[in-house]
């Protein structure tokens, strides 16, 4: 993964290109759908599915993303399943200023964002897909807004406070 920050506090790199599938479907079928994906879809709202492998980020009532899937699947229920690997590009934020640097520009407050947590929100003007892991967070934004996206994420940077001499 290439750095595209690093200073004091706060690393932004870029993750490796990994599949991309948006699914919509009754959430009524997300269990049988999911097992006949083998991908774990979680039910409760804003959430990623955990463990190592393909996860599905549930981003509203009847869609999910799924991240990291490979594979062919002969779907039973309705559905719509569309690949957009193209269309995105991924960030990881980790630091201890990684949530004033997202704050610069997302008006949600990721203070009370818990680790698992996954929703679409803005970066200035940008709609971002951000996700909450124990490491880092992980933001997947259209591929078009990269040189807006990085940036605004190298300015806000340079408003970070100093790291604390211990």
């Amino acid at each position: 993964m290439a750095d595209l920050l690093d200073q004091p506090g706060i690393r932004v790199r870029r993750a490796p290109l990994e599949p991309l599938h948006v699914l919509h479907c009754d959430p009524d079928d997300a269990e049988a759908l999911g097992a006949e994906l083998g991908v774990t879809l979680p039910t409760a709202p804003l959430r990623a599915g955990d463990g190592a492998g393909p996860r599905a980020l549930h981003l509203a009532p009847d869609e999910w993303l799924l991240v990291g899937w490979r594979g062919e699947a002969a779907l039973t229920r309705p559905h719509a399943l569309v690949e957009v690997s193209s269309r995105s590009l991924t960030l990881e934020i980790e630091g201890e200023h990684a949530v004033a640097l997202l704050s610069a520009g997302c008006p949600l407050d990721l203070e009370l964002m818990p680790v698992g947590a996954a929703t679409r929100t803005l970066l200035g003007a940008v709609q971002v897909t951000l996700e909450r892991q124990r490491h880092c967070f992980r933001m997947q934004y259209w591929r078009s807004f990269d040189s807006y996206v990085t940036g605004f994420l190298q300015a806000a940077a340079s408003d970070l406070p100093a790291p604390v001499a211990s």
